[in-house]
C-alpha cells in the first residue's frame, strides 16, 4: 500500500471553557454531544464500504473515562485512536502531524487526510470514492461539493453545494525527511482559494450536515426537499430521521431566500465600498 488514510475529528476539545464561557453545564453539554456523536457521525464511518483507513478521535483530556469506554465500544469495528488533548483548537494542525507519524510506517510514501465533525455524516462511499482518486500526487485537496443537510428539529432536508465544506481531504506526498501537512493545516474555508483544490460534483452526495440546538456557526442554508423523501438510513447509516410538516418546510424555505437576498446585499455593499 502506497499511502495511509486518516479520518480526522475533533469530538469535544477544550468543552469545559467553551461551555462556560455561554454559561453550559459542561456535563449536560457533554452528554448531549456523545448521544448525537453516536447517532450521526459514529454510525456513517462504521458503515463504510471501504474500511482501509484509521479514524483519530481527538478528546478533551478531562474526559471521563466511562465516557472513553462508551465511544471506545462503539467504534470497536473500525481502526481508531482515540488521543487525548490537553490544550485548544490551536495546537491541533501541530500535533496530529506528530500523532500520525507514530502510527505510521516510514515506508509509506503517500498521506490522505479527510475531515468529518463529530455531528455530520458521511456517505457509505466516502472512503472508497476518496481513495479511487489516489495516483500519487504531490497535493491534491478534495472537495465533493454535493451535500445534504438535515435540520434535527424541524425534520427537514435540504440538498445544497460547498466549495469549502467541512469534509475536505488531502492527499499528499510525504517528503524524503518525512513531512507531511494533514487537511487540519488550514481552515476548510481556507480551500476555497487554493487554486490546487478540485470540486467534484459528479456523484452522489456525499455528506451531509446536521443542523441541531448547540451548533456554534451553521445554520440552515439548504434548498428544502419539497416534493422527494430521501432515506438517510440508506447512504448515511442514520436511522432517526423524521419528515416535516408542510410549515416546517415552507419556514425553512423562506429561511433560507432571506439569507441568500442578505448575502447578496452584503456581497453588494462589499462592491460598493471598493469602488
Amino acid at each position: 500500500m502506497s499511502f495511509k488514510h486518516f479520518l480526522l475529528t475533533r469530538f469535544n476539545v477544550a468543552f469545559i471553557e467553551r461551555c462556560n464561557a455561554k454559561k453550559i453545564d459542561p456535563d449536560v453539554w457533554l452528554k448531549n454531544r456523545l448521544e448525537l456523536f453516536f447517532k450521526t457521525c459514529v454510525p456513517s464511518v462504521c458503515n463504510q464500504e471501504n474500511k482501509n483507513f484509521s479514524w483519530i478521535i481527538y478528546l478533551d483530556y478531562r474526559t471521563d473515562i466511562n465516557y472513553i469506554r462508551q465511544i471506545e465500544s462503539k467504534i470497536s469495528s473500525i481502526n481508531h485512536h482515540l488521543i487525548l488533548l490537553n490544550g485548544d483548537f490551536d495546537i491541533l494542525s501541530g500535533k496530529v502531524v506528530l500523532d500520525i507519524k507514530l502510527l505510521m510506517d516510514h515506508h509509506v510514501s503517500h498521506i490522505i487526510t479527510s475531515r468529518i465533525d463529530s455531528d455530520d455524516l458521511i456517505s457509505k462511499k466516502f472512503t472508497n470514492n476518496i481513495q479511487s482518486l489516489f495516483d500519487y500526487q504531490d497535493y491534491l485537496p478534495v472537495n465533493y461539493d454535493k451535500g445534504y443537510l438535515y435540520h434535527n428539529s424541524k425534520y427537514v432536508l435540504g440538498v445544497v453545494s460547498h466549495k469549502c465544506n467541512p469534509f475536505i481531504s488531502l492527499i499528499e506526498k510525504i517528503d524524503s525527511n518525512f513531512y507531511f501537512k494533514t487537511v487540519w493545516y488550514k481552515k476548510h474555508t481556507d480551500y476555497y482559494y487554493d487554486k490546487s483544490t478540485i470540486n467534484i460534483n459528479n456523484t452522489d452526495r456525499m455528506w451531509c450536515m446536521i443542523i441541531h440546538n448547540n451548533n456554534v456557526s451553521s445554520g440552515f442554508f439548504a434548498i428544502p426537499l419539497l416534493f422527494k423523501e430521501v432515506s438517510l438510513n440508506d447512504s448515511f447509516g442514520y436511522k432517526f430521521q423524521k419528515f416535516p410538516t408542510k410549515n416546517s418546510i415552507i419556514l425553512l424555505l423562506l429561511f433560507y431566500f432571506k439569507r441568500k437576498i442578505k448575502m447578496k446585499l452584503l456581497a453588494l455593499k462589499f462592491y460598493i465600498n471598493k469602488l
